[in-house]
Order: C-alpha cells, then structure tokens, then sequence
C-alpha cells in the first residue's frame, strides 16, 4: 500500500509540473501577442497648390494614414466652415476627392485640408463628427480656381468665333448656344474639346446658327473619356461645369454679338 501511495504522490507531482510548464507558457505566448496601438498618424500630399477644379470637387494627390481617418476641407483656414469631407480607409490613397458644398466659395478662395482620426462615436453611420474625430498631422492649403474663358473679339469670321483662352480642370467643351441662357428653346451652335489651358480656340458653327442671332457660351465637362459631345443626345452625360454654391452656378458668359 505504501508504493501504491508513494505512486499516487509521484503521479500528483508530475501533474503539478507540468501544469505549472502550461500556464508558464501560456503567459509566455500571451506576453508576445499583446499588440500596443500606436499613435495615429497621417500625412497630406498635394502637389498642386492652384487647382482648377471641376464639379465643386478637389483632388488630393495622395492621403496616407495608420488608421481610418477623414480628410476635410475648411473655407480659407483650419477653424473656417466645413466644405467637405471623404473618409479614407487605406493606408495609401490616390487622387481621393472631395465633393465641395457650402454658403459660399469664390474664384481664388484657400481650402486648407486637415485629416481626422475617425473616431467611430457616429455608432457606424459613416458621418464625420467635428468634435469627437480629432485632427492628426499637417495640414495643407490649395487655392482653387474656377474653369473660365476669355473672348476679346466675338465677331463671327467665315462661321467661326474664336476664343482668346479656354482653362478646364483637366478635359472639358467651349459650347456656344444662340438666344438666351434662360430659355429653353436655346440651340446649341458649335462647340470645341479643350485639354487644360489653351489659346485661339476656335469655334465652327452648325446648321442651327443664323447670323445675327444672340450667342452667349458656356463651358462643359467630358465626364464619358470618349471625346465626343454627348450633351445634346443625352443630356444626363458632359454636363454644364459648375462652380460655387449659387442658383446658377454654371460658367457662361454673353457673347455682345
């Protein structure tokens, strides 16, 4: 009976060791899996700091962050209004745009550009919250630019105008309509693809124009990359440019002809 104890006592023992050897590694492995959050960071490129924008809408180059962050435009500097924002997910985003909106923005305005820690205290709605989604890193300021053109001489010459300059955000159309920006009943006359800035654009004119009739022009998006005017058959494709917050917040202009 007493081997059979001393057995027991040894069989005891041993259990306790390696229990022990159990929990000794298991904090070993916990210690090594405990991952510390860093602080968060993030970083605004811009490369252009005179944009000439499209739509309302800004082009940062380059975001990049260790967290979800928001980057949001403020009208003239970091405490002014809110003019929009885009949450960033990846920790390396390109060409990420921010959509404009507010009570004013003019020809020249500052946006200053800032990143937000997002925060998630919106419960996942995917709003930005201004108090709770704390701004990290610099910040960075773009000076932006209403599409526009020039004409000096409106003078119709064997059925052409030509325009002094034509300035688009990237690719756009200089379109001349006859009649009356408010009327409906307004034909479009001519029209002419622009690539970012360009001098003595000349514009011909179709069969819808009638000399001596009133011109005014405006200027147009190619949001459909096939570098063919698609307004006039499908009017929900290449639509007027805007700029602003107005009524009318599209870019023409009376020809005096």
């Amino acid at each position: 009976m007493k081997k059979v104890s001393n057995l027991k006592k040894l069989m005891l023992y041993a259990g306790v060791f390696f229990l022990a050897m159990g929990f000794y590694s298991c904090s070993d492995d916990d210690d090594g899996d405990v991952v510390v959050d860093p602080d968060p960071t993030g970083e605004i490129t811009v490369t252009n700091d005179a944009q000439v924008i499209s739509q309302n809408t800004l082009v940062v180059d380059q975001v990049t962050a260790n967290t979800d962050v928001w980057l949001v435009a403020h009208h003239n500097d970091a405490s002014g209004e809110i003019l929009g924002q885009t949450l960033v997910t990846s920790e390396s985003a390109t060409n990420v745009e921010v959509n404009l909106e507010g009570t004013t923005l003019e020809d020249g305005d500052t946006v200053v550009l800032m990143l937000h820690v997002d925060n998630g205290y919106n419960m996942g709605d995917g709003a930005f919250n201004e108090t709770d989604d704390t701004p990290i890193g610099e910040t960075e300021t773009v000076v932006v630019n209403t599409p526009n053109f020039m004409i000096s001489d409106a003078t119709v010459t064997d059925n052409t105008i030509t325009f002094d300059n034509v300035t688009v955000s990237e690719t756009g159309w200089i379109v001349v309509y006859n009649g009356n920006p408010n009327e409906e009943t307004s034909q479009i006359v001519g029209f002419t693809q622009v690539t970012g800035s360009e001098d003595n654009v000349v514009v011909t004119f179709n069969e819808n124009y009638t000399d001596g009739d009133p011109l005014f022009a405006r200027l147009h998006v190619e949001d459909q990359g096939d570098e063919e005017f698609t307004f006039e058959t499908d009017p929900t494709t290449d639509i007027p440019e805007i700029f602003g917050f107005e009524d009318d917040d599209t870019i023409w202009e009376e020809l005096g002809l």
